[in-house]
């Protein structure tokens, strides 16, 4: 995402040097504006060309924007060429005549200022971010091993400043030694899982034997839950593990990438844009309707309008979801333990139709707004919640995955009728099914139909009660 920001500054900075030097040389000194058109066509083409050529002359590596004259010289070169093939253009295009000589060196001196200018801001923000540890990739190693050593090792040589290494873990631990090259050992793999769910972990190494085929799929299963990218690095060859679709890093160190994030880079950013602008106007639309319900609530029977219970959050956190109050004050049940079932004489009148319209969701809008929640995603289930009279995580073994990602007011299961209490396995299992599919095949196209799904059919729900 960084390297995706500097790009797009560099082409708002040729583009604006482009009308700055038409200013400069065209208005000031030529008076003249009948060529802006054409002008205008030139910089598009040579900032498109930029793009391309940038790249070839590899200046958006990231490893690579920290080394200041490399940045510049390359930068120098690459803006060069990129104005020489557009040269090449114009006279194979005959349009030499419509564009200014003049106008072309004021744009590359101005345009390479302003780059030059731009790779030092961007050296010193990565220097200061990197300190911070904002730039930082987060690794975690799984296994403390010879191997787990010429690992941690190759980190630090090829990466340096770009990994932080929190630490090692390894399910032996009577066998463990407290340190593996300098990392010190946490801990199991279900203290990683702990560890993960307090701490940032962006990327997870299992390190293990080759030979140890079993303890690396029993590791896998484990960590599966996490929203980390997880990748094996085997010591040896010839294990059925490189049947798993495999890729090298750029210093040929063998990693089988296991398990991707569920949202990588910008798709996190549409998916929070998307929640806080949806959350803002529904908000605003549904703000009154808000009020007469909490009236309405609080004619009818005694205690708070709002309810507040602790429920499952992204990385499987506890957070609070608020919700309208639609039991009788005293009878609402907080720990999730007893389902609402059909007639559930806990509920009240008011409670009854707010459950029917799913309309004793709309506080859940607010977290949102406090990011805890999404506007799409898995529904928040309270800890103790039960599938056919067991924990739902014990009774489904994927249960955990759905925690990948943060938890939704609407879902893909509640659209397709899956809503209201879970007395069978069937149920419990086929709604985990429909979670794990919203997360693998997750798009803004995708968000966008189940909320369109929710409003054609979800205020008139026969399970929701």
């Amino acid at each position: 995402m960084f390297v995706d920001l500097v790009r797009l500054f560099d082409v708002l900075i040729l583009a604006l040097s482009s009308f700055l030097a038409y200013g400069l040389y065209n208005i000031t000194v030529l008076g003249e504006v009948e060529t802006w058109p054409v002008a205008t066509g030139a910089t598009l083409i040579g900032t498109l060309l930029s793009i391309n050529v940038f790249s070839c002359f590899k200046l958006y590596d990231f490893g690579q924007l920290r080394d200041l004259r490399y940045q510049w010289l390359r930068t120098a070169a690459a803006w060069t060429a990129t104005l020489a093939l557009l040269i090449v253009l114009i006279f194979l295009t005959k349009t030499s005549l419509l564009i200014s000589r003049g106008w072309l060196i004021v744009w590359w001196a101005t345009s390479l200022g302003g780059l030059l200018l731009a790779r030092f801001v961007v050296k010193h923000m990565i220097e200061v971010w990197q300190q911070s540890g904002s730039l930082r990739r987060q690794v975690a190693i799984v296994g403390a091993t010879d191997h787990a050593a010429r690992v941690i090792n190759w980190l630090r040589n090829e990466q340096g400043t770009e990994v932080s290494l929190v630490g090692v873990f390894d399910d032996r631990s009577a066998r463990a030694p407290s340190e593996v090259a300098g990392v010190p050992v946490l801990g199991t793999t279900d203290s990683l899982v702990t560890f993960a769910r307090e701490n940032s972990v962006d990327q997870v190494i299992i390190a293990l034997p080759s030979a140890a085929e079993t303890r690396v799929m029993q590791t896998i299963g484990k960590l599966r839950q996490l929203p980390s990218e997880i990748d094996l690095s085997l010591d040896l060859a010839g294990s059925a593990l490189m049947a798993v679709a495999s890729r090298k890093n750029p210093a040929s160190l063998p990693l089988l990438h296991i398990i991707d994030r569920p949202l990588n880079d910008w798709q996190c950013v549409w998916k929070s844009l998307e929640d806080r602008i949806l959350a803002s106007l529904i908000l605003v639309l549904v703000s009154p309707l808000m009020f007469m319900i909490a009236v309405s609530i609080a004619l009818e029977t005694r205690g708070p309008v709002i309810f507040r219970q602790r429920r499952h959050g992204f990385n499987s956190r506890h957070i609070t979801v608020y919700k309208f109050r639609t039991m009788h004050h005293g009878m609402s049940d907080p720990s999730g333990d007893r389902q609402t079932v059909k007639g559930d004489p806990r509920i009240t009148r008011v409670g009854r139709f707010l459950r029917r319209r799913n309309l004793d969701e709309l506080p859940q809008f607010i977290n949102v707004l406090q990011g805890r929640l999404s506007v799409v995603g898995p529904r928040p289930h309270v800890p103790a919640m039960k599938a056919a009279n067991r924990l739902y995580h014990e009774a489904v073994d994927q249960y955990a995955l759905r925690h990948r990602v943060k938890p939704g007011i609407t879902g893909w299961a509640q659209v397709n009728g899956l809503r209201g209490e879970t007395d069978t396995m069937e149920k419990a299992t086929r709604r985990v099914e429909f979670d794990l599919h919203y997360i693998d095949n997750w798009s803004l196209w995708l968000d966008f139909k189940i909320i369109i799904l929710t409003v054609l059919r979800g205020f008139r729900d026969p399970n929701a009660y």
